[in-house]
């Protein structure tokens, strides 16, 4: 590296600019005023050009839109040439009840004859030919539009007729343009924008009064210039109705013999324009353009070795340290280039070292992430069939006729157990979503299955407390994951009931705008507003307040705090009102969706109660602990139980007694399926069997084939009411 500079930077260019500054500073300011303007014109025109194509797809969009609506009744009654009045008058009012620039309709058969008139203020008995110009031009064309004319001197109208074919039936409007002149007057944000025809008729303009008067424009020079240039978009100079000069644009409206034109007065277009090159030439006099000229002149001679150095570092951040900087400049700036090649050789050392590190790291938490998501898999089966059989256990417990002490620790033992259910599902739940093992697959769905499921699940828990339950048919449709969506409601359902002493909880959703908000209201002891910034919060729990919370065993806090997670994992949205002592309301926007053809039929309604008695139930599971529980709870109710642990066994016991009703564990001993199973047994019985899968935990693949067979799925632990509830719903 050089050491010593032959000459400073100062010292190499002070003399060159003292002597080129003078010379430069006139020529500059006049180059730099003369690209000014004609820039600004360029700019003005392309600005008009783009509001006259916008004003000119909107017009387009509102008219095509009406043919096409034209276009689609004419079309449903082509075919039917006795199509009843009743069915006209029917579509005729849809029509103007969708569209509300067309004010009346003139229907005719292939034949030419008037089946019926109907306007917005009556309908008017069919009976006249109609053999009027526009309906002749849709019959040999398919479509014609007729010229501009007036109704009652105070509205401008054209007519629009379509046809289903040539020669079909025809379908005949007149179209108020009156909202034209309201559309444009918003597409323009400075000038005035207007709609002329083939003969430079005013069709719209934001003065409806020109429209009124029936102004004619085609001695306009630029209304000229906008009818010559056929489908081409135009601009030019022209001057408007007051003989101001104006800059003018226009575009073609496609589909239409018709041109939106965009003009502005010349002196307000370019007002900007004239004002920089005032200053421009104020700073002239006073010798600030000197420093300009001055500044880019030494800019040209210093671009060379600056944009090598920013070439270089650019290479540096990108990751490339191979390729140094090579600037024989013999000054400041060579020294700087060897410096940054100095820095680049340490930075690809530190860069290779952490690399190395990085890719052991990386590998070292990718077996982490493994390791705990078997973990997790293994775990939510494990430990949810052993609380699934203590919960079955704890209310065959509570069934018996106990006393004293024994009713007491019986009851303590189910409320214990139900604690023991929710803090397992959060731990998992948090597990999950800590090691990234939660991955949303949204989907289109119907929102009244989700609220199905729900009401399947929470309404015999409703009732067993005393409290209303009240679900909110709904047709609307989402786009969501449906198991996380369903996690995230199931929380806020049990939240709301957990804190509900009276009255009751209602299930709703509805439409806003482009989301569904989906709602969870109760009539509990509401949440003080200091508090409710944070019941979301990790931990985070509310003082005990009123039965509920004396009662039952406090969970973690993150209840809500794992909605929160999921919601902001599915980038849907929360919203919360609450008054304490009336009650909470929880919103869940999510965004709307088109309602799909229904492939599995429509969702099954809540069964009604079923008496249960002599019902016969195969139960398959490869616990025997599990099959245990769920025997003494059905045995309980009257049911006839036959137990299998495996495929083999269940279908012997199918063959040699006919089951009502089937649930089967989803995940069996050895890698049997429960799909598998099911069909078997549905095979060898010669007919569909009423099912269920239950699952502690299975592999998300065989989760997603389980719910796409139309057979419910419920996951373990399963409460007595809700397994009741289930059974009655396969045998309603």
């Amino acid at each position: 590296m050089r050491t010593e500079l032959r000459r400073s930077l100062l010292g190499k260019y002070l003399l060159l600019l003292a002597t080129l500054v003078g010379g430069l500073v006139l020529l500059s300011g006049a180059v730099g005023a003369y690209f000014a303007y004609v820039e600004a014109l360029a700019a003005v025109a392309a600005i008009q050009r783009g509001q006259a194509r916008y004003g000119a797809a909107e017009v387009a969009a509102v008219m095509h839109g009406l043919r096409d609506a034209l276009h689609a009744a004419a079309a449903k009654f082509d075919a039917e040439s006795g199509a009843a009045v009743d069915a006209l008058r029917f579509e005729s009012a849809w029509l103007l009840r969708h569209h509300a620039a067309i004010t009346d309709l003139r229907w005719f058969d292939p034949d030419g004859r008037e089946r019926l008139v109907y306007g917005r203020y009556g309908v008017t008995a069919a009976g006249g030919d109609g053999h009027d110009a526009v309906r002749l031009q849709a019959l040999e064309r398919g479509e014609g539009i007729g010229p501009l004319h007036f109704r009652k001197s105070s509205e401008p109208y054209v007519t629009v007729a379509r046809a289903a074919r040539p020669g079909g039936t025809v379908l005949q409007a007149e179209v108020n343009l009156k909202p034209l002149s309201v559309l444009l007057a918003r597409t323009s944000a400075a000038g005035v924008a207007y709609v002329v025809d083939e003969d430079g008729y005013l069709l719209a303009h934001p003065d409806l009064s020109l429209v009124l008067a029936k102004s004619r424009l085609d001695h306009l020079p630029q209304v000229r210039r906008a009818l010559a240039a056929g489908t081409a978009a135009s601009s030019g100079d022209g001057h408007d109705l007051a003989r101001t000069e104006v800059i003018a644009s226009s575009a073609p409206i496609e589909g239409l013999p018709w041109r939106v034109v965009v003009e502005q007065p010349r002196r307000e277009a370019l007002a900007s324009v004239y004002a920089t090159v005032a200053r421009a030439f104020g700073l002239l006099a006073l010798g600030v353009l000197a420093a300009v000229a001055a500044s880019a002149w030494l800019a040209r001679r210093l671009v060379q070795p600056i944009r090598a150095i920013e070439a270089g570092a650019a290479r540096i951040a990108e990751g490339s340290f191979d390729e140094p900087i090579v600037l024989p400049t013999g000054d400041e700036l060579e020294q700087l280039a060897e410096r940054v090649n100095a820095m680049a050789r340490r930075l690809k050392e530190t860069h290779e070292t952490q690399e190395r590190r990085i890719a052991e790291r990386t590998e070292a938490l990718a077996q982490a992430i493994e390791s705990k998501t078997r973990f997790l898999a293994a775990a939510a089966h494990d430990l949810r069939q052993p609380i699934h059989a203590l919960g079955l256990f704890a209310d065959q417990l509570q069934a018996q006729p106990l006393r004293g002490e024994a009713a007491a620790l019986a009851s303590s033992v189910a409320r214990s157990t139900r604690a023991l259910d929710e803090l397992v599902e959060t731990l998992l739940d948090l597990s999950r979503l800590d090691v990234g093992g939660v991955q949303p697959a949204p989907q289109v769905f119907a929102l009244q299955r989700l609220f199905d499921r729900l009401a399947l699940q929470f309404e015999p828990s409703a009732r067993a407390r005393g409290l209303g339950w009240r679900v909110r048919a709904t047709p609307l449709w989402v786009r969501s994951d449906p198991q996380l969506l369903e996690r995230i409601a199931a929380n806020l359902v049990a939240n709301a009931l957990r804190y509900t002493e009276r009255g009751g909880v209602l299930l709703a959703a509805r439409r806003r705008g482009d989301d569904v908000e989906l709602r969870v209201v109760d009539t509990g002891v509401g949440i003080a507003p200091e508090h409710q910034a944070r019941i979301f919060d990790d931990f985070y729990r509310v003082p005990a307040v009123g039965r509920q919370r004396r009662d039952e065993p406090q969970g973690l806090g993150m209840g809500l705090a794992i909605v929160k997670r999921l919601v902001q994992l599915l980038g849907h949205a929360l919203s919360l009102r609450s008054v304490p002592g009336r009650g909470t309301a929880i919103g869940l926007r999510m965004p709307v969706a088109e309602a799909q053809p229904e492939t599995a039929g429509p969702a099954a309604a809540p069964a009604a109660a079923v008496s249960l008695v002599g019902r016969r139930v195969l139960l398959i599971d490869d616990e025997e602990s599990a099959r245990r529980a769920l025997a003494g709870t059905l045995a309980r109710w009257g049911c006839h139980v036959d137990s299998a642990a495996n495929g083999d066994e269940a279908v012997a016991l199918a063959r040699r007694r006919r089951p009502d009703a089937v649930l089967c564990d989803l995940t069996l001993t050895g890698g049997e399926s429960g799909l598998d199973v099911v069909q078997r047994l549905t095979a060898s019985s010669g007919g569909d069997l009423a099912c269920a899968y239950l699952t502690g935990g299975a592999e998300p693949a065989t989760m997603s084939r389980a719910r796409a067979s139309g057979r419910l799925l419920v996951m373990k632990p399963l409460a007595p009411a809700r397994l009741r509830a289930l059974l009655e719903n396969l045998l309603a």
